[in-house]
């Protein structure tokens, strides 16, 4: 794995719906699964490490 792909999965999180993984741009605070559509708010533990914390 590159330092560019490894640096892309860290900017990703998994629905607790689909269990699908799906990106997320740094810094938001909600975000939607394109797969499934559900609404996530997200939290970022460190600045490169988006956590889900819930639905929105």
């Amino acid at each position: 794995m590159t330092t560019e792909q490894h640096r892309a999965a860290e900017m990703e999180v998994r629905c607790k719906n689909c269990i699908q993984r799906f990106r997320v741009e740094p810094g938001v605070t909600k975000a939607k699964c394109p797969h499934c559509g559900t609404e996530y708010r997200i939290s970022w533990p460190k600045p490169d490490l988006p956590y889900i914390r819930g639905l929105a």
